[in-house]
């Protein structure tokens, strides 16, 4: 039996401007569009957001954030490459 809600995943504040630099305002896909209009939300939140994403987005925000925390590290970013993962391991 699978998820039937939505996933949730937390964001610091502190890193919701790490996510939103590797967000693709050209993106087609209505899963970075939503994305981009929840994390501008929670650049007030204080300390944190709650992401409610769509478990048939989810999958592809989870690869999202894998991708990007291991670009990160390729490229010696390690504070951008830590709040990928700090998102990623809060997913409930």
């Amino acid at each position: 039996m699978g998820r039937t809600g939505p996933a949730l995943f937390y964001v610091a504040q502190a890193d919701v401007g790490a996510l939103l630099g590797d967000l693709d305002p050209n993106e087609p896909s209505s899963l970075y569009a939503w994305l981009f209009k929840q994390l501008t939300a929670g650049l007030d939140a204080y300390p944190m957001t709650e992401l409610r994403i769509a478990e048939d987005h989810a999958e592809a925000f989870r690869n999202w954030l894998d991708r990007a925390k291991i670009r990160h590290m390729r490229n010696g970013e390690s504070t951008k490459a830590d709040a990928f993962g700090r998102v990623r391991r809060s997913e409930r």
